[in-house]
């Protein structure tokens, strides 16, 4: 690239200039846009740092402790650089649908035929395990989601989690046939803005899984797992056990039983 640019100066200068401006205003783009990050980034960790309570300085500073260890990994995957390493395997990547860090994938829907995705960028995807193209956007959280998960008793229904303090039980309608056809025909992926069913928990929400089919379990930053009735919304029960902030949860398809990580 240097070679050509000082080729291009010796045969036309102004040409030459015109490009290194445009070059700088894309350098200048970039970086406001780093540092406007860096602000929101810094502002995350402070409300997360500065919960000091005057009466419990111990627990404020293990509370801010193990916040900032659950941000912390979260700041440095978005400074992570794109490498252009793949491995001769690779079906297919996606790099046209999710505009932050993913934090969950998941294989479920009838015959497993799809893939779901949980981002930063506030959404939840549905993609083609046949073509890698996008079938489904879901839009209706306000935060981070930072889990999908599909429901093993009725596979159109997935449960998402997300720092909004809310779990989110959404439909998605697809015809399966489709699926089948061109693999070169354009398809225009669904929105989906609203859910079917709305849990409101009091912290972030790192996961989500089905545990029946009616009910879901929720691990929360506050240190507890939820179980909840999806139908009518309502907390059934409340888990404790661990001493940290919860950051993953699963559940038996068949059976009672929740296994949860801090």
């Amino acid at each position: 690239g240097v070679t050509n640019l000082c080729l291009s100066t010796l045969e036309n200068p102004s040409a030459s200039k015109v490009r290194l401006r445009q070059l700088l205003r894309q350098v200048e783009k970039e970086f406001e846009a780093v540092l406007l990050e860096n602000v929101a980034l810094r502002k995350e960790l402070e409300r997360y740092g500065g919960l000091n309570h005057p009466n419990q300085p111990h627990a404020s500073t293990t509370t801010s402790k193990l916040r900032a260890a659950n941000i912390f990994p979260m700041i440095r995957n978005r400074v992570v650089l794109r490498t252009g390493n793949q491995t001769d395997d690779l079906i297919f990547s996606s790099t046209d649908q999710h505009r932050d860090v993913i934090w969950d994938v998941q294989i479920g829907g009838t015959d497993d035929r799809y893939l779901g995705s949980a981002s930063a960028d506030k959404t939840s995807v549905i993609w083609s395990r046949k073509t890698g193209r996008s079938l489904v956007q879901y839009q209706g959280h306000r935060g981070s989601v930072n889990s999908c998960r599909f429901s093993s008793f009725d596979h159109d229904f997935i449960a998402t989690a997300s720092g909004d303090h809310e779990v989110h039980v959404w439909r998605y309608s697809l015809d399966d046939n489709k699926d089948d056809d061109d693999e070169d025909m354009e398809v225009i992926a669904q929105t989906i803005r609203s859910p079917l069913s709305t849990l409101r928990c009091d912290d972030v929400l790192s996961c989500a899984d089905w545990l029946q089919r009616d009910q879901i379990v929720s691990a929360s930053w506050d240190r507890s797992a939820t179980l909840w009735q999806v139908e009518t919304g309502a907390s059934l029960r409340t888990l404790y056990g661990h001493d940290g902030e919860l950051t993953y949860v699963s559940c038996h398809q068949t059976k009672p039983l929740v296994i949860t990580s801090s």
